[in-house]
């Protein structure tokens, strides 16, 4: 017979509603950013085609474009997590990944190459530190390796 301290309390740390809404929710996220960072080789043709740019300038191109701000913030992940904290920090990396999603998308609508450059440049830069976020909130909150490789699982 439980107790009730020990019952299930919704919105609670531990509870099941929560962790399981956590546990997608970062997944989902984990996925969002490994997705994006493929998506130019996924989406060659349509490239090509909108942006009227050949394969190897595209791959040059957006594949730089992320990676040296990508390169960068990972060096300085922790100095920018450390003083905008966590939660806080999460939010707004995830808002600038957002907006490098929506203007890669609207960069095909619109075929200006300059606005899915600069789409893989703040993507690239919030990326790492995102991903630093994500698991130092994975360590925080389920601490456990079960959990953790779930997450990685899912999101590769």
């Amino acid at each position: 017979m439980t107790s009730p301290e020990q019952a299930y309390k919704p919105f609670k740390k531990g509870s099941y509603l929560i962790d399981t809404f956590l546990l997608i929710l970062i997944c989902l996220a984990g996925f969002s950013c490994y997705f994006t960072y493929d998506i130019p080789a996924t989406v060659d043709i349509d490239i090509k085609e909108n942006l009227k740019i050949e394969t190897d300038k595209f791959m040059t191109y957006f594949y730089t474009a992320y990676s040296f701000p990508s390169a960068i913030t990972a060096m300085l992940s922790g100095y920018i997590i450390s003083s905008m904290g966590m939660g806080k920090g999460g939010v707004i990396l995830a808002l600038f990944l957002t907006l490098a999603h929506v203007l890669l998308g609207y960069s095909m609508y619109a075929r200006v190459g300059i606005l899915a450059c600069l789409g893989r440049i703040i993507h690239g830069a919030a990326s790492e530190p995102f991903g630093v976020v994500r698991s130092a909130f994975t360590a925080k909150y389920f601490n456990s390796a079960l959990f953790y490789g779930l997450i990685l699982a899912f999101s590769r």
